[in-house]
């Protein structure tokens, strides 16, 4: 699904100009560093924990392919995406997720995705990695890693959207979900190349289990020399600070409303969709907003209902300016109402004569206007130039 990819900095317009606050309480905003750090681990830990579940699931799939197992595979798949949406804002500040020198959010979630890399596609029965042994004769971990966006940003061959694929297969249903048979991974079935395709999804799990343990080591306070040990120092708070609200900013904007929602609603196009295998956006969307909501609050429940909080943005500006967590909190709230007004599928909700339409262009102005009341908390904490700085940057 070749699709439009615009460019995040265009759509990020929150540079304030506001007087700098100088407000000095280090101990407690040290706190919120701290906690974000731990929420951090917490759901970076929940998404290893949900890849193992999934493999689990594919283990056994491929052992002996069946239509329940393959069903299971896809509720192991849903389940796995839970955790790891509500950690999208840990991004655009060069942290552990995506820095330039090993960040791994590009083997991790990378989209859009052209399925013809991987294996067969409506058109073309014998495209992909899968249906070329004569070139990639050997399927393993380490060939998809150096096979991933190697030749182009679209030839995407890891991570959550490339198990999805393998999954669902191409959505060539314009009301529902892809439709792969499971019997594509049984030898004699259907398609070609079933034990390759098998080799292909165990592969690509495996690594989606070590890329996010990688990251989350790095927010681990029992290890020493990793990156949440600089973060959370204290020669680094403003800095550490101004990152946690770029990441919600620009995540918000530009990620989130615009590339991820507002170019499909324009386009109306179910190709644009995020999860437009599985038709499952609309959950990741939630998601998103949850984590978004979270780091605000501080708070996270685990996937075992163990429910964490910390010192926050908002507990820190109901003791210093009220009103700033007032405005925030209701831009939060208002997003909320729209979300949990939207009954239909994503794939169906950007349909200009769907009654959810007019919803997701609400949902696209409040999710903008949530990421522009960031400046403020930017400014009560003194930090407003560090956040400025790291904001510009690309």
């Amino acid at each position: 699904m070749k699709k439009t990819i615009i460019t995040i900095l265009s759509t990020i317009s929150f540079f304030s100009c506001k007087k700098e606050v100088v407000d000095t309480k280090p101990i407690e905003k040290q706190e919120i560093v701290i906690n974000y750090a731990d929420l951090g681990f917490a759901m970076y830990s929940d998404a290893v924990a949900k890849a193992k579940e999934l493999k689990t699931a594919i283990d056994a799939f491929v052992a002996a392919p069946s239509q329940t197992k393959f069903e299971a595979c896809k509720l192991a798949w849903q389940n796995a995406r839970v955790p790891y949406a509500q950690t999208e804002a840990y991004r655009f500040y060069g942290g552990p997720i995506d820095n330039s020198e090993n960040g791994r959010e590009a083997y991790i979630n990378a989209w859009p995705l052209d399925e013809a890399f991987i294996d067969y596609i409506n058109s073309n029965s014998i495209s992909g990695i899968i249906n070329n042994p004569n070139l990639y004769p050997t399927i393993s971990v380490s060939t998809l890693s150096d096979l991933n966006q190697a030749t182009a940003e679209t030839n995407v061959c890891t991570g959550y959207h490339a198990i999805e694929f393998l999954l669902w297969g191409q959505d060539l249903n314009p009301t529902g979900p892809g439709a792969r048979p499971y019997t594509d991974f049984v030898d004699g079935g259907t398609a070609s190349n079933q034990s390759r395709r098998r080799s292909f999804l165990v592969a690509v799990t495996d690594l989606l289990i070590a890329d996010l343990q990688s990251v989350a080591d790095q927010w681990d306070k029992s290890k020493t020399g990793n990156y949440r040990a600089t973060f959370t120092s204290t020669a680094e708070l403003n800095n550490s600070l101004a990152k946690i609200l770029v990441g919600l900013g620009k995540y918000t904007k530009g990620e989130m409303a615009s590339q991820r929602i507002s170019v499909a609603y324009q386009n109306s196009d179910q190709e644009d969709e995020h999860d437009c295998f599985s038709d499952y956006t609309m959950t990741d969307i939630r998601n998103w907003q949850l984590g978004l909501k979270g780091i605000y609050l501080g708070t996270y429940t685990q996937s075992n209902g163990t429910k964490l909080t910390g010192t926050s943005f908002s507990s820190y500006l109901k003791k210093y300016n009220i009103d700033i967590d007032k405005n925030i909190s209701e831009k939060f709230e208002a997003t909320d109402v729209v979300l949990s007004s939207i009954t239909t599928t994503f794939d169906q909700a950007i349909m200009a004569t769907n009654a959810d339409f007019p919803k997701i262009a609400t949902l696209i102005s409040n999710l903008r206007t949530q990421a522009d009341a960031y400046p403020d908390i930017a400014s009560k904490l003194g930090i407003l130039n560090e956040f400025n700085v790291l904001n510009a940057e690309k």
